[in-house]
């Protein structure tokens, strides 16, 4: 990973931030919001996925049931690493009923022809009605083709409904450590059971996490250049991933940004949004050159593990010229960017994503507010509660 960033005139206040997260993490203190830095150096949690992962090796399909922080994550890192095609990951993620019922009939599907399906529900609290409405409709239906609690695996903090009902039907359980938050948890069992069925290599993810820790620097210099952009009400960030495959991981990143960083109590917030080169570069070019005081933008360039020449035609050049042309533009009209150069590798994404939640952590230091708490949210779920 190669960060290039603008020189600003901004000095942190709190770097020996830090220093904390690191001492957190050496001691296993996971009395502290900020112990999903430990995860990456945590032997128990990678190995109760590993071994759960090979009781389900013959199995085709898993259904992910989540929402949020429960799903993001996974699906971020398998559309960019995709794993092993002989298996599938359907994401049952709302509670739109026309997308429910096509993964379940995907589902019958696999069981018709022989194969073997699981369901893999993820919800911290155990009580978020999206996951716990699927679930249940997943559960009742596929019970009628053969599905049993064997197929079954409940991913939640200890002591909630889906650790109850875990034991209770005998399903199988994976803990989430209490004082991880969703949006942080994508290298616990919440990350690490999916990609491990799906054949991808966790523990060099985790291996190129623990680099994160090493980047001092690059963090510091991307918080600075992020508030010095805020400092001037630049607070709309745009996520620029010129890969589709990044698209699902500029919505991981979105989530982190505005639940972590919006807050009341802090006069200044970042705005994230995803745009995807070329795609929407034909559209959101005219809002980006139109008003460019309000932007902020992170390029993302991805080097593609794929040769894509056909005749005289490079089309990764081709990409990476376009990427060039409007970086030179914003160049021109002093439109300020970072850019991130990244390869699809196990441990480059490791890196990306655990380097993004350490940032978080002390951007939000930073702007005096907390990183880990999402009062706000807690109103409309109250209201659905009622209701």
């Amino acid at each position: 990973m190669k960060l290039t960033l603008p020189k600003v005139n901004y000095k942190l206040k709190n770097k020996d931030y830090l220093k904390k997260i690191k001492s957190i993490t050496q001691k296993k203190d996971y009395s502290s919001n900020e112990s999903s830095s430990i995860l990456p150096y945590e032997t128990k949690y990678l190995n109760e996925s590993q071994n759960l992962s090979k009781k389900f090796s013959n199995y085709s399909t898993l259904i992910l049931v989540g929402i949020g922080g429960s799903n993001l994550g996974v699906k971020a890192i398998e559309n960019i690493l995709i794993g092993s095609k002989q298996k599938q990951i359907l994401y049952a993620d709302t509670v739109d009923s026309d997308n429910i019922n096509q993964i379940l009939e995907k589902a019958i599907g696999e069981l018709r022809h022989g194969r073997k399906v699981c369901i893999n529900g993820i919800s911290k609290s155990g009580t978020t009605l999206e996951t716990m409405q699927n679930l249940e409709f997943l559960i009742e239906k596929l019970t009628e083709y053969g599905l049993t609690p064997e197929d079954i695996i409940l991913t939640s903090d200890k002591k909630t409904n889906f650790h109850e009902m875990a034991l209770e039907n005998k399903c199988h359980y994976l803990e989430i450590p209490k004082t991880v938050g969703g949006r942080y948890s994508v290298f616990s069992n919440v990350g690490l059971f999916p990609l491990a069925f799906k054949g991808i290599d966790v523990k060099k993810i985790l291996e190129g996490a623990k680099k994160a820790m090493e980047l001092d620097n690059e963090i510091i210099d991307s918080v600075s250049f992020e508030l010095a952009c805020l400092n001037k009400q630049k607070d709309v960030e745009n996520i620029f991933v010129f890969s589709n495959s990044f698209e699902d991981y500029g919505k991981w990143l979105k989530q982190l940004t505005a639940e972590s960083l919006s807050k009341k109590n802090s006069k200044k917030k970042i705005i994230p949004m995803v745009t995807i080169g070329t795609t929407d570069l034909h559209s959101m070019s005219q809002l980006f050159y139109s008003h460019p005081e309000n932007f902020f933008h992170c390029f993302y360039e991805i080097e593609s593990n794929t040769s894509s020449k056909i005749g005289d035609a490079d089309l990764e050049k081709t990409m990476r010229n376009i990427q060039t042309a409007v970086q030179k533009s914003f160049d021109k009209k002093k439109i300020p960017y970072s850019t991130l150069r990244i390869s699809k590798t196990p441990e480059e994404i490791g890196l990306l994503m655990q380097f993004q939640m350490i940032k978080t952590m002390l951007l939000a230091k930073e702007l005096g507010i907390n990183a880990f708490d999402q009062p706000d949210v807690e109103e409309y779920k109250k209201l659905i509660r009622e209701n």
